[in-house]
């Protein structure tokens, strides 16, 4: 039988056998793996009825988190990134720190999230996931209570950062979505709507204590 430790030895020299381009990807990708980054992502956003590309779409892409440490299973977002896309409809992902943790406890993996695609008035189709995703869109409810909670939905970022981190990455997104909720919501609903909003983007320019102050 084979001595452990000499099966070692000869493996490691086999390590350093290997060309130099090999061992630098190699460290690499240990580095990566330890950090806990995740890797770039690239895509394209088209319309579903046209297929013809989507400029100017904000693509936000989740890393959660979930376990029976974090809310017994309910799903934390610890990193997120926004992107927009440009004429040909195309976007890229830069990577995101994931955690060391998280990609070492079983019970609190990094996951990537669905992915949320918002542009005026439109709605995800599906996805043809692939080395380049493809998105396509098609066209959401112009008003009232269901596309407002789909607005609603991208307070999720909230919990992803702090306030620093958010202004850099979704400003822009919010105030997008500010000034579809206002247009969109029901009249019953339109002041609350102006002001959850409105909040929201003051928060990521002003300081959420500042914006806090100002609602009420």
């Amino acid at each position: 039988m084979a001595d452990p430790a000499d099966v070692n030895r000869r493996s490691w020299r086999r390590i350093g056998q290997w060309p130099k381009w090999a061992k630098w990807l190699a460290g690499i990708l240990a580095v990566w793996w330890v950090a806990g980054w995740t890797l770039p992502e690239f895509g394209r956003v088209v319309d579903e009825s046209t297929g013809k590309p989507v400029a100017g779409a904000y693509v936000v892409r989740l890393w959660n988190a979930f376990g029976m440490t974090l809310g017994g299973g309910r799903s934390s977002c610890i990193a997120f990134r926004v992107a927009r896309t440009d004429e040909a409809g195309e976007y890229f992902i830069s990577p995101a720190w994931a955690g060391v943790s998280i990609r070492r406890d079983p019970l609190l993996q990094a996951m990537r999230e669905g992915v949320m695609v918002y542009a005026e008035g439109m709605s995800i189709a599906r996805v043809d996931p692939g080395w380049q995703d493809t998105i396509f869109l098609k066209p959401g409810a112009q008003s009232g209570d269901n596309r407002l909670e789909e607005l609603y939905g991208y307070f999720i970022l909230n919990g992803c950062g702090s306030d620093r981190e958010l202004k850099r990455k979704a400003l822009d997104l919010y105030k997008a979505l500010y000034a579809e909720a206002v247009r969109v919501a029901p009249e019953m609903r339109r002041e609350n709507a102006e002001k959850g909003f409105r909040m929201e983007v003051e928060a990521l320019e002003i300081g959420r204590e500042e914006a806090l102050k100002r609602a009420f």
